[in-house]
């Protein structure tokens, strides 16, 4: 208070020397650590980060989530479940796609942040294969509905139903080439098989009509996959038989009818000849 008054009155004040804290700069702050984004949808919905890094033999790694691929996948819960109880948060997948592993695990999330590994149809096919392997059952369901909906029945198309146990897809390329069994009658000897023993018992009355022979019992499926190539040929062979037949028929209809059509028209030119001829006379 003294010190003021002096300053204000115009005298001068002897200040106190500065200490050596006070004289050194202030000590700069470390740069902050970026915290790292969160992953989004191409929607735009933010996906959280995952809890378990998954590797693979190139050295590649994929981020999950344990509790995903545990509820969806029964196998994944098995290997992922410590002694313990809890989730572990490193996996290595041995002979395993990275690609095609986080293709999968997105495709194991709800519906709203799994769009980027469903828009692409050439992925179909490993995904089924992963679910298959996996038993993801809700993620087969999912692919089975795409394809019954989306993709027509085509030669591979029974063999990749039954190689996954797509039951639904199965029934549907049965329906669809028995109605076409000179066309899909090669990839029909795949039910030859006691997987497939009720299938084949399903189909076998519209074999033997196809290949023109009576129905006969069906003999044990050991022996009808044997015997396939001559059933398949068999089959064939009436078909081409049939349609050179009813070409046959066809051709002799055609001309029969051309010849009724111009004796007809031979009649009526000589009815109107006659008339005018007697018109004039």
């Amino acid at each position: 208070l003294g010190e003021k008054r002096a300053e204000r009155c115009g005298f001068e004040t002897e200040r106190p020397p500065e200490t050596e804290s006070a004289k050194m700069p202030e000590r700069a702050s470390p740069p902050e650590t970026p915290t790292p984004a969160t992953p989004q949808t191409p929607g735009g919905t933010r996906v959280p980060r995952g809890d378990l890094t998954v590797t693979f033999d190139d050295g590649s790694s994929v981020e999950s989530h344990s509790v995903i691929l545990a509820l969806a996948s029964p196998v994944f819960s098995a290997l992922l479940t410590t002694p313990s109880g809890a989730l572990r948060t490193d996996l290595h997948l041995a002979g395993a796609s990275a690609d095609e592993f986080r293709d999968f695990s997105i495709a194991l999330r709800p519906a709203g942040l799994r769009q980027s590994a469903l828009q692409d149809e050439a992925r179909y096919s490993a995904l089924v294969r992963w679910a298959h392997k996996y038993e993801a059952d809700s993620l087969k369901t999912l692919i089975e509905d795409h394809l019954i909906k989306d993709v027509p029945v085509k030669t591979g198309s029974l063999a990749h139903a039954l190689s996954y146990s797509l039951l639904r897809r199965r029934a549907q390329c049965l329906k669809a080439m028995v109605a076409d069994l000179r066309e899909h009658v090669e990839e029909l000897g795949l039910l030859a098989k006691r997987e497939t023993l009720q299938e084949m018992e399903t189909v076998w009355p519209r074999l033997c009509e196809a290949a023109g022979v009576p129905l006969y019992p069906m003999p044990p499926v050991e022996q009808l996959e044997t015997m396939w190539p001559f059933v398949a040929a068999g089959i064939r062979q009436h078909a081409v038989s049939a349609s050179e037949h009813l070409q046959a028929g066809l051709s002799k209809a055609a001309k029969s009818a051309v010849a009724d059509a111009s004796a007809t028209l031979s009649e009526t030119s000589t009815s109107l000849l006659d008339r005018f001829m007697a018109y004039w006379v």
